[in-house]
């Protein structure tokens, strides 16, 4: 799409790759702008420009970094989550297997019948801030 510039006399300032995925102002001084500014100035201006693009990299670079931070933090705390919760699961599981066998072998010595049974609560400590289970 081509605009149209507001001025007749427009100044353009071509942009020339300085390195990979790296752009910026060309520094030679075109000769069109004789009598419109002096060099220095125009060294000054696409100076100016150069910094003002160069710090707008720089956040969203830093952005895109927390951002990425983040999402990792996020997605490791969601393992951990789901890591504590399989062990314990894993835990209970083996525990609940180990009380039916002796439940089995002490059951077939009694005249009466019993079962026993792992019994697991799960409660919360707001001294201590942790979760606590006992086992009865």
């Amino acid at each position: 799409m081509l605009i149209a510039p507001v001025y007749p006399n427009s100044v353009t300032i071509p942009m020339i790759q300085t390195g990979c995925m790296k752009t910026g102002f060309d520094p030679t001084y075109p000769i069109y702008l004789n009598g419109i500014i002096s060099q220095d100035e125009f060294e000054q201006s696409t100076g100016g420009f150069a910094l003002c693009i160069a710090g707008g990299a720089l956040l969203h670079g830093i952005v895109a970094l927390i951002v990425v931070e983040f999402m990792l933090l996020g997605i490791s705390l969601f393992s951990l989550l789901i890591g504590c919760q399989a062990v314990q699961s894993h835990r209970i599981n083996r525990m609940r297997q180990a009380v039916a066998e002796e439940s089995k072998k002490y059951s077939m010595r009694s005249p009466t019948p019993c079962s026993w049974r792992l019994n697991v609560n799960r409660w919360w400590s707001r001294g201590r801030g942790g979760q606590h289970i006992s086992y009865r």
